[in-house]
């Protein structure tokens, strides 16, 4: 049986679909997509409000790549761009994504699908984080 990637996103609507393919998350409903942007003004406006809306949640994001690091646990992440640098949204990657970040360059244009993890001084993080595209 052949596996593949159904793809339909609306950010401004925040409809996505997704089917199950190797290395994605097996999602058979629709998952709200956002850009950062859009993520990070939530939690300047309101952590509270913001963790009720993106915390423990799986949700699709897209932004422009700003970083590709590890943190002091070796854990690797992607920041987005943010209109205010302090406020960028830090998306975790599992080991299995490792060859697909050694891949990646800033000012690329990332879609991932992530957990919601709270933020850090009012900065999105999210965890789990598998990507579905990048250019």
């Amino acid at each position: 049986m052949k596996k593949y990637l159904l793809l339909s996103v609306f950010f401004s609507s925040g409809a996505f679909a997704i089917t199950p393919n190797s290395g994605i998350p097996d999602i058979s409903q629709k998952v709200p997509a956002y850009m950062a942007q859009d993520i990070v003004n939530a939690y300047e406006e309101n952590t509270i409000s913001a963790d009720r809306r993106f915390k423990g949640k799986m949700f699709v994001v897209a932004g422009k790549i700003m970083n590709i690091a590890t943190d002091l646990s070796d854990e690797a992440y992607v920041t987005l761009t943010s209109k205010n640098s302090w406020y960028s949204p830090r998306l975790y990657f599992s080991e299995s994504e490792m060859d697909k970040l050694a891949n990646l360059k800033i000012g690329q244009d990332l879609v991932s699908i992530c957990l919601g993890d709270g933020s850090t001084m009012k900065s999105p993080r999210m965890k789990e984080c598998s990507i579905v595209n990048f250019k």
